[in-house]
């Protein structure tokens, strides 16, 4: 399970950072500071909080990655509208398998939305295949002051929009990108 986590938290993240505007009729997020959390029966009751400053830019860099699905190992998802919302299909390639994931996302975009997710990975990773998770996220209002568009808090750690903790010399930093490059080369393989 250790091996699908990351997995399922990083396709849970890419969808959820999705501005929904795969095309011109889809809602933005309203820019300002948004609160998501990530709840899955594989995390065993645990959930993911997290909070991210967005502006107009920032969301749309974020759907520019999403739909290209650069760097993910992704295909670009595929959207379909629904009477209520929207659907999204994607398949992601590992090294040692694939991530098929079905998702359907509903709200206003305004105020609130709430995704939930389900995939499949072939092959099992220790006995697991199946996973359903569900993101509710809200608008929390204006930005705080320590938090600039792109920057996003994780259970209470600040990430730079570089991906990078707040808190860390700019070594550590560059230390990290490194590790993160290499592992992001393994999975590729």
């Amino acid at each position: 399970m250790k091996n699908l986590a990351p997995v399922v938290v990083c396709w849970v993240a890419v969808l959820s950072m999705c501005t929904p505007a795969f095309a011109d009729d889809l809602p933005h997020r309203k820019p300002g500071l948004w609160e998501t959390t990530m709840s899955s029966a594989q995390m065993q009751g645990r959930t993911v909080v997290s909070q991210q400053c967005l502006d107009e830019k920032t969301d749309a860099d974020m759907l520019k990655r999403a739909v290209n699905g650069k760097d993910s190992g992704c295909t670009p998802p595929v959207m379909k509208r629904l009477v209520n919302g929207w659907e999204f299909d994607s398949v992601c390639k590992q090294a040692d398998g694939t991530l098929t994931s079905h998702a359907t996302i509903t709200g206003d975009f305004n105020s609130q939305y709430t995704m939930d997710i389900k995939g499949r990975r072939t092959p099992a990773l220790n006995g697991v295949s199946d996973f359903q998770s569900t993101i509710n996220a809200r608008h929390m209002g204006a930005c705080p002051a320590d938090m600039k568009p792109g920057d996003m808090k994780i259970n209470g750690m600040l990430m730079r929009a570089d991906g990078m903790p707040a808190n860390i010399s700019p070594k550590q930093a560059e230390q990290m990108k490194q590790m993160m490059e290499q592992m992001q080369k393994q999975q590729q393989k």
